[in-house]
């Protein structure tokens, strides 16, 4: 029983085995399928050599029309088939940049923020009246920083946007903390009022408030608070 396993296995192995190889050898180098179209099809297709240099493909029989087989390739490769009329082809590299755009919103109110600064390497723009804002040519790996005076600063990758929407971004705002503010001498030496509203008072160094003779402690308060 165990010998009947060992042999399905080994011939499941060398079929497998055969069959890929067999797949492999079919696949052509995509100069001389390129070749065979434009005889097929009478078209030409215009490229730079390197740009298809080692790339091997293999077209299915079920692609009979010069579209599909366009699309095909494109989708198979790292290459983009332009056609800019029925007998000319162009074949370029694929390149990876993408565009962002989006609108941005005050976290805590929802209204729109303008005059946002986006930056990403040499490039950048400003949100408008609208909040809106949008950013082209960017790899998917650059960072992009928004920056404006009454907001935090935020960082995203260019990943991290839809490629074919323009969502609400939300930025939360800056809060400027300040350290406590003390007023010397209110009214008269010896009361100070604090931020808080809060007196302190230093009963020791007192002077004599205009309108009064002497400096009277309970008098000199009395009249600091109706104050």
């Amino acid at each position: 029983m165990n010998k009947k396993k060992v042999l399905i296995k080994v011939f499941i192995f060398l079929f497998c085995h055969v069959f890929y190889a067999q797949v492999e050898k079919e696949k052509e180098p995509l100069i001389d399928v390129i070749q065979q179209l434009e005889v097929k099809f009478k078209c030409n297709f215009s490229f730079a050599d390197k740009n298809i240099e080692n790339i091997f493909v293999t077209l299915p029989t079920k692609l009979t029309t010069l579209q599909e087989i366009v699309n095909y390739l494109e989708a198979q490769t790292p290459l983009k088939f332009t056609l800019l009329d029925a007998n000319l082809i162009t074949i370029s590299v694929k390149n990876n940049f993408i565009s962002i755009c989006g609108y941005l919103i005050d976290f805590d109110t929802e209204e729109v923020i303008q005059n946002v600064t986006i930056h990403s390497g040499n490039k950048s723009t400003l949100s408008d009246e609208q909040g809106y804002f949008e950013l082209h040519n960017l790899s998917k790996s650059d960072m992009i920083s928004f920056r404006h005076i009454s907001y935090k600063s935020v960082q995203y990758l260019a990943s991290q946007f839809s490629e074919t929407k323009c969502n609400n971004h939300y930025l939360i705002p800056k809060v400027e903390q300040i350290s406590e503010i003390v007023i010397r001498n209110y009214l008269t030496k010896g009361i100070r009022k604090t931020i808080t509203g809060s007196f302190d008072i230093d009963y020791k160094d007192f002077e004599i408030l205009p309108e009064l003779i002497e400096p009277d402690v309970l008098q000199t308060l009395q009249y600091s608070l109706h104050a």
